[in-house]
């Protein structure tokens, strides 16, 4: 389990959070303001926001100890990593639940009435015994900033244990083009209608994706090895070699009893086109 109770003998690691907190606010709000907010603006700041103001500030968990007998397992991501087809391994095994976007603030707004509870750890601490058994970890799904926030606000001390598992892509270009279309077509997963995509490339909106990607990657490694959380990296590209080894090493990491699984089908689709290709080879020749 991670120990934040270190990070406070510390002042280096004190200053050096500080700083990049600072940094971060300032730069959300800026691009908040740019167009494009989906390409462009800071989702996980907006998220912070809303949630505080949905439960009036009571987002913090100040007990010493676990209030549930169970495991967390946040699945760190950046849009069109390959999360929601790491998500369906892992429910598949049976030994993880939930794994949902529970971390947006449009979702805590709708479950909180739901749910009848007032502060960020009831919510938690409610999905996670109504989504998951004793037996199961419990699993969110947190950007590099919702990551930021689940550590601030202490809310992984709720559980017995926490791990990340971090899925990331190493075709960045690959990946900003996936998003770009996925902004046009309105499809982020293959189980949602798709529109028609624009006949105009925009290769510098494309751009600054790659770069926010880069971003948010290096972000969560940070966040990881300053609050000493357990820490898996998994890249899209291994996950589709070979799903069965994937899940396996995660599953000795973070103590999850594979038994005899075997992956099956997904439930989701692979959404790559020819499209996908012939706008990475457009982006590649600006680059």
């Amino acid at each position: 389990m991670w120990r934040a109770d270190l990070v406070p003998g510390r002042p280096a690691l004190r200053r050096v959070l500080h700083l990049l907190r600072r940094r971060t606010a300032v730069r959300g709000l800026r691009e908040l303001a740019s167009p494009g907010p989906q390409a462009f603006a800071n989702p996980g700041q907006e998220h912070e926001y809303e949630i505080r103001a949905h439960f009036r500030g009571q987002v913090a968990f100040t007990g010493d100890h676990p209030l549930i007998d169970r495991p967390l397992l946040i699945l760190a991501f950046t849009n069109r990593s390959g999360s929601n087809l790491l998500a369906d391994y892992l429910v598949q095994t049976g030994q993880v639940a939930g794994l949902g976007e529970f971390l947006n603030h449009e979702t805590v707004a709708k479950q909180k009435g739901v749910l009848a509870v007032q502060s960020a750890p009831d919510y938690l601490l409610t999905l996670a015994r109504r989504l998951s058994r004793e037996d199961q970890q419990f699993g969110v799904k947190a950007s590099a900033e919702q990551l930021d926030f689940l550590i601030r606000w202490k809310l992984p001390r709720l559980f017995t244990r926490t791990t990340v598992v971090h899925i990331h892509r190493d075709d960045i270009l690959g990946q900003a083009v996936s998003h770009w279309i996925a902004l046009q077509t309105g499809q982020w997963t293959s189980q949602q209608d798709r529109r028609k995509v624009a006949a105009d490339f925009d290769v510098t909106t494309t751009q600054t994706i790659a770069h926010n990607i880069l971003r948010s990657d290096s972000a969560i490694r940070m966040k990881c090895g300053l609050y000493c959380l357990p820490y898996i990296s998994v890249s899209y590209e291994e996950l589709t070699l070979d799903p069965a080894a994937t899940i396996a090493r995660i599953g000795r990491v973070a103590s999850i009893n594979l038994g005899s699984w075997k992956p099956a089908d997904p439930k989701i689709e692979r959404q790559a086109t020819p499209l996908n290709n012939a706008l990475k080879a457009k982006m590649m020749l600006k680059i």
